[in-house]
This record gives C-alpha cells, structure tokens and sequence, in this order.
C-alpha cells in the first residue's frame, strides 16, 4: 500500500472514530425526550388541598377546661398538656371521658349539626367514639327537647335536651367560636364553673386566633342549664346567652410534608411557586408557610373577591414582581381559569400542579432541568455559531476592502463547520448546566456580534500581517496561488479554530465539562490531521507551520483572551439599585 493512502486511511480512521463516538453519544443525549413548556417554565401553580395537605381531616387540637390536647398520630394515645403548669403527659385517648367538659362537649357534637359540616361532624363524632364517648350512650341518657332553627347567619347549631334520670334541662351549641364565646359568661376550670373574666376572655380570643392563622378550621362548645319546668317552645334568644363555655375543637388537613424535598428542588432550579387556593384565606397563609413557600415578611394574600376587582394588566405587573410572594385564596373555577391564562399570556409558561404524585413531581423537576440545561446551552451554542459565522463575514468584508483574497478559503469553512464547529458545538448542547438565568435572543445576538467582530479583526488582522510580511502593501491585488497568501491563509484558518475551540468553554461559569473538554481535544487532533497530513494539506492548500507562525498565532490568541475577558468584566460588572423609595 502506498504511503499517501495509508496517510489518508489512518487520518480518516483517527478523526471520524472518536468524533463518531462523541457525536452519537451526544445526539442520543440532546433529543432525549423531554416537555419544552416544562423546559421554559418559570412558575409553577399549587392547589392546597390535595397538594400541600392531604384530603382526610384530622383533629389536631382540642381545648378543654386548663388542658390543650394534640392527638398524636397513634390514635390511641394523646398528648396533654396543663397549661397552667406546662407539664405535658402522654394519656391514653380513653382517659378523655372522665373530664366533664370533655363528656359535655361530647354531647353537643352528637345532638347539635350543620347538614353542611357532616363530613367534619362525623369525624369529630368518631375521635370522641373512640374515647369512650358514643352516640347510644347519650341517647339513653337524654332525651331530645327541641332543636333551635338555624340558618347561615347564626353560624350556630343548639339543641334543648332532658335528662332522663333527674329530668333536668340543658341547652348545649356548637358552632363558630367568636359567635360562641360572645354568647358565654361562664366557663370551665379544674373541673368547676366560674364567671368569665375579661382576661379569660382574651385568653380564649388568642387562642381562637392561634388556631385560625395556623390553618385549623375551629369549632366552639358551650352549654346551659335551663330551668327545671319545660317549656312549650324554647327561643334562640332566651337559651343562647348566659352560657358556659366548654372548649374548642381545631381541624385541618394534615400537611403533605413528603412533598417539600420536591418542592423545594423545583425552586432551586429557579422556579417561583405561587399558590392558587379555593381555600380560606388566613389558613391558606399559615400553610404556605409552614410549608416554606412564601416569605413571611414579604407576601401579599389575594382572596377571590378582591382578585375579581383587579384589571389583568394590574395582576400582570404584581405578578413581574419576582421578589415580592403572591398567594390568591377563596378563589372559584372561574378565578383560578383566569390567572392560569395571565400567567401564561405574561411568558410564565406555567406549569399546574393538582395532586400529590410525587414521581409526577420529580419528573417536572428533571424536566425542567432537562429543559432549563437545553435552553442555556441552547443559547451558547446559538453565541458559538453566530460569533464564527461574523467573523468570518467581517474577514470577507476586510478582504473586498483591501482587493485581496478572503483570509479563509470556502472550503476551509465548510471543513471548519463540518467537524470541529460541529464537534463542538455538539457538545456545548449535551453539557449539563446550572445556570437558572436564561439568556435573551437580543442578548445573545449582541454577545455573538462582540465576539464575531473581535475574531474577525484579528483574523484580519493576522492574514494582513503576514502578507505584509512578504512584501504585499495595501490595495495590492493578491494572487489565489500566491505563496504569501497560502501561508497568510493558513495561518488564519489555524487561528479562527483555535479561537473557535477556546469559546467554545464558558468563563462566566468555569466548572469541569467532561465532554466539552473531550470535543476539545479531538477538535485540537483534527486541526493537526488537516494542516500536518499532505492529503488534506493538498487538498485545501494548506502550508506548513513554522516556529515563527506558530508565535504569530500565539499572539494572537493572548490578545483575543484578553480582549474577550476584558470585555466580560465589563458586561458582568454589578449594577447598582438605588432605592428611591
């Protein structure tokens, strides 16, 4: 065989093997299957219930006489704690019923009801079954009067009752806590009655309030002893006032707390979550921060009927506030419709969360990293391309000018675009990036055009020098086949690959690129097969590379590094807010 085809066969072998192996690799990478919205996502839409708290309610406090008892998750068993003493017990869930608050407040969720609390009723009803407190037991003991009418505005559900052993009359009620406790004078302690003072009136208020910001839905008990004769027919305005206050029960959907890795995993990625809820609002608020999706001193609550007097244009301007958080609450289909459209319509690209599956969560998180790392590499590979193609504009341009020929040879650029343009800018598109901030095409296109013009008057520049260098003066008509100009040429094509390959690495963000890095060093391998092997030298009437050449190039890089950081110092400089507020 002879040697010039072993040269060409082995110079073939070298360059398509690994770049092959890289290119496949790389390919297969870069269209592996992933949601482009998900990649564009800059919010993400949480409903409360189903999402960040589970479906079933649970009883999470209940006040009684001086005690504060938190079920714990063993049903059996409950945490108490005096909150006189702050001594806290773990009691068995059946020791409740001997407290007589406990026994009373048991028999008002057992004979007063709300037809719209039924779920809630039933649930309360079952906890006190299991104490030892059920629905037979009361029933033996009491026999059923008169239910006092109620309607929404009352907001409270009370029913006359007999004993049926002394035949003594008692009124007992339940409903919401601030229209209880206005109607109390009296209430339970260590087991006795006494007169409500201002002071343990403001104490049941703090508690009242307590429970309301921490998401509890909050259900008040009070009872009164009728006179010993029965009457025909029994007033809400003669039973409903002079009570004793019993206690009050909490309720809430517990926390989905397995959920906050995931979320929070989505926001290190540079997502803003914003919480559309039909929830009330100051439950909606105290889940969004025990959840940590909302900064406590740094958020606006929007309920539904304050939304609906809001203009789009208004929710559009709130919502471009990126250090400001926004929860919507006590919103209606037609509420959540809407805001899902301005977020869309504003460029979010929203994505909607509506249940709890966590593998449905980690996947819009690897999408959106998958999507995110594609859309910034996206971006450095649109800067690589456009950068090389304007230098190479402005060297044709400054050849025209100048009446010599083009610095590089067309068909040294498509050799340049074919493989190491390629190459490289392959894997600039497989790199995995961490970077959150998305670039804009402006942004993109002004870096390119910076970049393209610096290439493009040094490679200019170079092929110039080295024409003059051989006696060529300006406006000069420069031969194709002149020696001066295939060497000038060749000296440019190895300068504008070198420079292609060294930006082809991001220094805003250095960190190791594994394949980038590997793209490099098989693109440096080709640069060497195409200017040292004679087949490709012959073909594309390359010249050798002497020492002198080779610190021209390298003079021309360091001036193009410094150049490029300079300018990236001055791009990357701090700007500086002034707080005119």
């Amino acid at each position: 065989m002879e040697k010039p085809t072993l040269e060409i066969i082995l110079a073939l072998i070298f360059a398509s093997l690994p770049l092959s192996i890289i290119a496949l690799a790389k390919v297969s990478n870069i269209f592996a299957p992933y949601n482009k919205n998900l990649g564009d996502t800059k919010t993400i839409l949480i409903n409360i219930l189903g999402v960040l708290t589970h479906t079933d309610l649970k009883i999470r406090t209940i006040y009684f006489d001086k005690y504060k008892v938190n079920p714990s998750e063993n049903e059996d068993f409950a945490k108490m704690e005096d909150l006189e003493t702050h001594e806290e017990i773990l009691i068995k869930r059946l020791e409740l019923k001997e407290n007589q608050s406990i026994q009373q407040i048991a028999i008002a969720i057992n004979f007063c009801h709300f037809e719209y609390l039924h779920d809630l009723e039933t649930l309360i009803s079952h906890y006190f079954f299991m104490a030892g407190l059920n629905k037979e037991r009361f029933r033996s003991e009491y026999d059923l009067v008169q239910t006092i009418k109620n309607h929404p505005e009352r907001k409270i559900s009370t029913t006359i009752l007999q004993s049926t052993t002394n035949k003594e009359i008692f009124a007992f009620s339940k409903g919401n806590p601030w229209k209880i406790l206005e109607k109390c004078t009296r209430l339970y302690e260590n087991g006795k009655k006494i007169e409500m003072s201002q002071n343990d009136r403001r104490r049941l208020r703090k508690k009242i309030e307590t429970l309301s910001k921490n998401g509890q839905k909050v259900i008040a008990f009070a009872s009164k002893a009728l006179p010993i004769k029965r009457l025909s027919n029994y007033e809400a305005e003669f039973v409903e006032r002079e009570m004793t206050f019993l206690g009050i029960v909490g309720l809430t959907e517990p926390l989905n707390k397995t959920i906050i890795p995931a979320m929070e995993e989505i926001q290190k990625l540079g997502i803003k979550p914003y919480i559309l809820t039909e929830t009330k609002d100051k439950k909606a608020v105290a889940i969004a921060k025990e959840m940590g999706l909302i900064n406590s001193s740094y958020f606006e609550s929007i309920p539904g009927s304050y939304l609906k007097q809001l203009q789009d244009a208004k929710i559009t301007k709130m919502i471009e506030n990126k250090e400001k958080d926004f929860i919507f609450t006590e919103l209606d289909q037609d509420d959540k419709e809407r805001l899902a459209r301005i977020f869309t319509e504003s460029g979010e690209k929203p994505a909607i969360i509506q249940d709890t599956n966590l593998e449905l969560l980690k996947e819009i998180s690897l999408q959106i990293q998958k999507g995110k790392s594609l859309n910034k590499n996206y971006s450095m590979f649109l800067k690589h391309a456009f950068s090389c193609k304007i230098a190479e504009f402005i060297a044709i341009i400054a050849a025209v000018v100048l009446n010599t020929e083009s610095p590089i040879s067309f068909s040294a650029i498509i050799l340049l675009d074919l493989t190491i343009n390629l190459l490289l800018e392959l894997s600039i598109l497989s790199e995995k990036s961490e970077e959150q901030k998305q670039k804009t095409f402006k942004t993109i296109l002004k870096s390119s055009v910076i970049q393209g013009v610096l290439t493009g008057i040094i490679i200019s520049g170079v092929y110039i020098i080295n024409l003059m260098r051989d006696g060529w003066t300006i406006f000069e008509k420069v031969e194709t086949n002149a020696p001066s100009h295939l060497k000038a040429s060749t000296i440019a094509f190895v300068l504008l690959a070198i420079i292609q390959i060294i930006s082809a690495f991001n220094f805003e963000n250095p960190r190791k690129k594994l394949y980038l890095i590997l793209a490099g060093i098989v693109s440096t391998m080709l640069l060497y097969i195409f200017i040292s092997f004679p087949f490709f030298a012959n073909f594309f009437r390359f010249t050798k590379i002497l020492e002198l050449d080779i610190n021209i190039i390298l003079f021309a890089i360091t001036v193009y590094i410094v150049f490029a950081g300079a300018w990236r110092i001055f791009t990357n400089k701090p700007k500086i807010h002034h707080d005119n507020r």
